[in-house]
């Protein structure tokens, strides 16, 4: 979608395209297009979450604070949330296999959480 050719707004447009890419199982692309509408804006539920995964999604290095965010909301001690291809948090690496169904699923729980909080914040 063109956002200038359309009279759509930008996070209009950007809800469109994350909603598309959950149905077609492109949840990195979706969580990554979503996040768009609610960085830095902190005080909507999960943010913190959302703000972890995001980055766990497109850092291969991470720093300290995301990955203790990251074990807090999604550490296999805690939830076995995730499959792993590598994890070692300590030294800022948590590599997401994902292909794993954990992943997956965990995935589009996450989307689908970050799209609702997108379409309450927009008012739709």
């Amino acid at each position: 979608m063109n956002s200038s050719k359309t009279g759509t707004s930008p996070n209009l447009e950007n809800l469109g395209n994350a909603v598309f890419h959950l149905y077609e199982g492109r949840y990195r692309d979706c969580i990554n297009r979503a996040f768009g509408i609610v960085e830095n804006n902190t005080s909507i539920k999960g943010y913190c979450k959302f703000n972890c995964i995001r980055n766990v999604l497109i850092h291969e290095k991470l720093e300290q604070h995301v990955t203790d965010a990251f074990t807090r909301h999604f550490g296999p001690n805690l939830y076995g949330a995730f499959g792993f291809e590598k994890y070692d948090p300590k030294n800022g690496i948590i590599n997401v296999n994902f292909e794993s169904k954990k992943s997956r699923k965990t995935l589009n729980d996450v989307a689908t959480d970050l799209i609702d909080e997108c379409k309450r914040i927009l008012s739709l």
